[in-house]
């Protein structure tokens, strides 16, 4: 049996020779092919105008990067090839804070904008909850997503408004309190299931 072999591949080793040269390539070749694309892809250039211009409590939402600069969001390394984070630290909301905040540019060189707003307390996980409450008094209603392991989100609303608030309801990771344009509507897909709670379950975090 091992003396045919033999035979075959002396009568014709350069098939043998395409066969074995042929199989390790094509998967190297598939693998070059998705790195690049991946490369292109993490590369890609954001070059859309920037959204208009939002505010919420002296804080800007959505806009350009002179706005945030402006607002005192000067603090803003690279976060990759294409995206910036300007943070602002020290920030107060309501005569609630210091907070941390941020907004985050699309473009390499913020020339696309941003179109949110994120604030975090770096010791204090429930330091926001002052927020939702002065929120309340000023006539903010909420509603709560869908809970999962992940958390849910507690949605703050008012008629005439043209930002909505989502804050994280999660035990473990950075809470975050982001502030999204109306038009954002994102963070609004599935149900917001009207909140009676929120006030003893801010209380007892």
């Amino acid at each position: 049996m091992s003396l045919g072999i033999e035979q075959m591949l002396q009568q014709d080793p350069g098939s043998y020779s395409d066969r074995a040269s042929w199989m390790p390539l094509a998967p190297r070749v598939l693998i070059v092919i998705l790195i690049l694309g991946s490369i292109a892809w993490i590369g890609r250039e954001h070059n859309q105008p920037p959204p208009p211009t939002q505010w919420f409590a002296g804080l800007p939402v959505s806009g350009n990067l002179s706005n945030a600069v402006r607002a005192g969001f000067d603090d803003c390394p690279q976060m990759d090839a294409v995206n910036i984070r300007c943070r602002r630290h020290g920030v107060m909301i309501y005569g609630n804070g210091p907070y941390e905040a941020a907004v985050d540019m699309h473009g390499s060189k913020g020339q696309s904008g941003f179109d949110h707003l994120t604030v975090w307390n770096i010791g204090d996980q429930s330091a926001l909850y002052k927020v939702l409450f002065s929120l309340r008094d000023r006539g903010w209603t909420s509603c709560h997503t869908e809970f999962s392991l992940g958390g849910g989100q507690a949605i703050f609303m008012r008629r005439g408004s043209p930002v909505f608030i989502s804050i994280d309801l999660n035990y473990y990771g950075k809470r975050r309190l982001r502030v999204f344009p109306s038009w954002h509507s994102a963070e609004l897909s599935g149900p917001c299931v009207p909140d009676k709670d929120l006030d003893m379950f801010a209380s007892s975090n």
